[in-house]
């Protein structure tokens, strides 16, 4: 699979996910804006009650109105709701000394906060420790208050007061209590401005209902409160209820005979008098119905607390007392399994309550899982979001870069190097694919990247990107990579002389053409399609794009497609070689005799003149190879039979002296000149190619003994002769093949096959002038010379005496 299809399946995935959770958050829209709102009024709410608590001041009048009761039936008093900033603003009242005197010196009077008809509240200072309390004073005379004592003196509870001293003397009993610091409920619900949050709601229904729970849970003796309403509430400044005054509570089996109070907007029905109070009936008809009659068989229990619990927490929700007819409207402000728990709790029938404390709890702690539920909704959808909204941008991503990915893919050219590729059997050859991208970018591709429309043969198999042959033939390959075609000619061969192994990597763009002779073998001079040779050997050209070569001995030329034949004198000096330097000509000559003595030169030839540059002794030596430096020195290989040695030796032009650069191996026979000053050596016998680099020789291509016909990164040469090296390739005539080795920077290489199939045996008779560069076998001669001229290649063939060119 390609990249682009990759990625647009992916962004397909991505698209899925985004739609899933589209559904997802469209199905939860509904709850999670609800569950939203219900949370942020709850955090809002929260903070206006903590602001709430952290700024209010209070008046004398503010204080009036906690500490009255508001319900003058009620036979009991308030307990005293304090906070630092009440006492600021009341008037002192200093008690008689002989009302001091009952505190032992424990307790010093600070402040007289509120009076009454049957009670007194002072704040107080414990005169060692310096810390203030309340001390609640109250009178003989109202025996029932006085049960409070006995109540508060059983507790200890967070949210309860608690009693450190009692003090009586005959005027009344005084209780020391813990000073409470916050505001009571009443206020803080008559100064809410807005709608109290769920959560807070939650929090305070809890608080109350795990303190009447502990009231409720005294063994043998519960106590019940039967006076729950907001003014006997305190409110902390970190939001914790103190539940307080306990001057109408009872112990269940001993104050059953002590009469009760009454709170009418709070009260159970069963707490309701048959004789209502005047001003009350209008709230007792709301609250109960028109001609409300109590059932008789309703008892003050557990139950009773349970109602005003619910009757209070109605009020914090609703801002007022329940009302008969309207109660249902709670569900429209807070959620409806809290309203659901409300609710019961303000049933008129005690039977249809909660009948415990604890199944009210339980019901609460399931609201936990409520709001767990809420808040995993929420960050689930938050989620939800997210992911939709990363795999928008990644479906988007993807599918323009598939798109792009496609649109450049179509762009794109593929190239297969080598077009044709021949090896032997067993032998693997190296196949290259590349895709050029419009940016110039080149990639290579895997064999297995190409969808084969023949690959299921017996000729060849892929390892990778490399061919093995597996049987004799020929065969085109042909597949597609995308929708571009891919096509290899391969042709499995037995190895040459059954010992060379063969994998030759063809370039199909070239071809091979007769350049001049028809293998008629005459000298014939005239225009190039009428001349004849004998037997072309070495060739050159000039400067003024003049083309040499010596012709069996003759020196010829090219020029402008007339072919001419140039004699020299003496004419008895044959030519073997011929290398040019600007427009100058530098002649190798065969050995000739001159008294009883041979000889060999080097001769230089400028088109008028002939001068000799070296004179040797062809008994003793000869030159295998020269070359002309790039200053026109002439460097050459020179073979030296008397003393078994082979040298490199250069002759200076201007001063014709002669220097050994350095001593070669013998099995070295040919020599060509790279980049700079670098020179390359090849050696027939063992398949090597050298390069003299930095005055050192080393090796450089091929392995030595291992002479086979194999192109690619690691190329091994046959018979390596003449090389030609132009723009960093290295052109080599290997036996009968004409071969390239492409030098990179990094110093690696890659060898392919210009022309020639490897093959002993060729036909001296051709049947075409034309051949592709795979089908033409050029004949084995180490006479067989090169030239590179502009983009076209010649070779002499001098066994059919004819010139190629490869183009």
């Amino acid at each position: 699979m390609y990249l682009d299809q990759i990625l647009f399946y992916l962004s397909l995935l991505f698209f899925f996910v985004v739609l899933t959770m589209m559904l997802y958050l469209s199905k939860s829209h509904r709850a999670g804006s609800k569950y939203k709102k219900a949370l942020t009024d709850e955090t809002k709410a929260l903070k206006t009650y903590m602001n709430t608590l952290s700024t209010k001041n209070f008046t004398q009048g503010n204080l009036t109105e906690d500490l009255s009761s508001d319900d003058p039936m009620l036979l009991g008093e308030d307990t005293i709701l304090i906070s630092k900033n009440i006492y600021k603003d009341l008037e002192n009242r200093i008690m008689e000394s002989a009302e001091l005197d009952v505190f032992e010196g424990k307790y010093t009077i600070e402040k007289e906060i509120y009076v009454g008809n049957m009670s007194k509240i002072f704040l107080a200072r414990n005169t060692k420790i310096g810390n203030q309390w309340i001390i609640k004073f109250i009178s003989t005379s109202q025996g029932s208050l006085a049960n409070e004592k006995e109540i508060l003196k059983l507790l200890n509870h967070i949210n309860l007061p608690q009693i450190v001293d009692v003090f009586e003397n005959d005027k009344g009993i005084y209780l020391v209590e813990s000073y409470i610091e916050g505001e009571s409920l009443e206020n803080v619900l008559n100064d809410w401005d807005e709608e109290i949050g769920h959560v807070v709601i939650k929090s305070w229904f809890e608080q109350l209902a795990q303190v009447i729970q502990y009231l409720h849970s005294f063994k043998n003796h519960p106590i019940h409160h039967f006076d729950l309403k907001p003014s006997n509430i305190m409110v902390t400044h970190d939001n914790k209820l103190v539940l307080i005054d306990f001057g109408i509570s009872k112990r269940a089996g001993i104050d059953d005979n002590l009469s009760s109070g009454v709170s009418y907007y709070y009260a159970a029905p069963e707490q309701i008098p048959d004789k209502i109070h005047s001003g009350f009936e209008q709230v007792v008809e709301e609250r109960f119905g028109h001609n409300f009659s109590k059932d008789k068989n309703w008892k003050l229990d557990a139950r009773t607390d349970i109602y005003s619990l619910g009757a209070v927490i109605y009020r914090a929700v609703m801002g007022k007392y329940p009302v008969l007819g309207e109660v249902k409207k709670i569900y429209e402000r807070i959620p409806n399994e809290l309203a659901a728990i409300i609710l019961k709790c303000i049933e008129m029938d005690p039977e249809k309550r909660y009948q415990s404390i604890e199944d009210i709890l339980i019901d609460l702690q399931k609201l936990n899982l409520t709001k767990f539920k809420m808040i995993r909704t929420l960050f689930f959808r938050k989620v939800a979001f997210y992911i939709a909204s990363i795999a928008f941008i990644g479906g988007i991503l993807s599918m323009l870069s598939s798109t792009y990915i496609l649109g450049q893919e179509e762009l794109a050219t593929i190239s297969v190097a080598p077009n044709v590729l021949t090896i032997s059997l067993q032998q693997t050859g190296e196949l290259i694919i590349k895709k050029q991208m419009p940016n110039g970018k080149i990639i290579k591709i895997d064999t297995d990247q190409v969808k084969w429309s023949n690959e299921n043969h017996e000729l060849l198999r892929f390892d990778g990107n490399r061919v093995i042959g597996m049987n004799l033939g020929k065969m085109e390959m042909k597949g597609y990579y995308r929708d571009k075609l891919v096509e290899i000619q391969v042709e499995v061969v037995n190895p040459m002389n059954n010992m060379a192994e063969i994998s030759q990597r063809y370039d199909e763009s070239y071809k091979v053409s007769k350049f001049l002779g028809t293998h008629e073998r005459e000298w014939v001079d005239g225009i190039n399609n009428e001349a004849e040779c004998v037997s072309p050997e070495s060739i050159a050209y000039s400067h003024n794009n003049d083309i040499y070569f010596t012709d069996s001995g003759l020196l010829r030329k090219i020029t402008d497609g007339q072919v001419e034949t140039i004699h020299l004198e003496p004419s008895y000096i044959r030519f073997d070689r011929i290398r040019t330097f600007e427009d100058e000509l530098f002649l190798l000559t065969s050995p000739w005799q001159e008294e009883e003595t041979n000889y060999f030169a080097i001769i230089k030839y400028n088109g008028t003149e002939a001068n000799t540059m070296y004179l040797g002794d062809a008994n003793s030596s000869n030159i295998l190879d020269y070359k002309i430096a790039k200053n026109g020195d002439i460097l050459f290989i020179e073979q030296n039979d008397w003393i078994g040695k082979t040298y490199l030796k250069k002759i200076a032009v201007l001063s014709q002296e002669v220097e050994i650069i350095t001593e070669l191996p013998s099995t070295i026979k040919f020599m060509e000149q790279g980049k700079t000053d670098d020179l390359y050596f090849s050696a027939p016998e063992s398949g090597l190619i050298y390069l003299f680099q930095d005055n050192e020789l080393k090796y450089f291509l091929g392995a030595e003994n291992e002479r086979h016909f194999i192109d690619g990164t690691a190329p091994l040469f046959y018979e390596p002769q003449q090389m030609v090296y132009k723009e960093d390739k290295l052109f080599i005539w290997d036996f009968n093949t004409l071969r390239c080795v492409t030098i990179f920077d990094n110093g690696s290489v890659n060898a392919y096959t210009v022309a020639g199939e490897a093959s002993p045996d060729f036909h001296q008779e051709i049947d075409s002038f034309e051949y592709t560069s795979d089908e033409m076998i050029f004949p084995n001669s180490r006479l067989t010379e090169m030239l590179i001229y502009d983009d076209t290649i010649f070779i002499t063939d001098p066994k059919r005496s004819i010139i190629w060119t490869i183009y």
